[in-house]
Formats: structure tokens, C-alpha cells, sequence
């Protein structure tokens, strides 16, 4: 008798990051320039987790960023 069992491990489903990086984080901003980037979180403007040494990025901090940003058309 044989019993076949798939894995379903993490690491084969598509699961969205709560967490990007530098590079993703520019192309979700619209293409800001990473010099940008780095100038937003020195100032203190962007939010931003360090995991070691890497800077990541949540992207429910940067949706809500971008909603606290957000302008009205006059």
C-alpha cells in the first residue's frame, strides 16, 4: 500500500511579504530613487523595521503612509 502526500510547505505557496525591501519598497512608491528613500528614513519621514542589519519596510506602515500623505484637489 503506498500513500502519496503532497507538501504543501510554506515556501511553495505564494504568500504575499509584510515585509519588502529597499528595492521593492521604490518600485511601490512609484519609482522613487533609492537616494530618495534612504533621505526619507534618515529624516525620520518613512517608517521602517532593521532585522539585523537589513531595513525592510512594512507594508501596512507604508499604506498608511501613503493615506496619511494623500492630498484633496481644490
Amino acid at each position: 500500500m503506498s500513500i502519496s502526500i503532497e507538501s504543501s510547505s510554506i515556501e511553495q505557496q505564494s504568500i504575499p511579504s509584510a515585509l519588502l525591501n529597499e528595492h521593492q519598497v521604490c518600485r511601490y512608491l512609484g519609482n522613487v530613487s533609492a537616494k530618495h528613500l534612504y533621505n526619507l528614513r534618515k529624516r525620520g519621514d518613512l517608517p521602517f523595521v532593521s532585522v539585523g542589519r537589513r531595513i525592510l519596510y512594512s507594508r501596512i506602515a507604508l499604506d498608511r503612509w501613503i493615506e496619511e500623505r494623500q492630498q484633496q484637489s481644490k
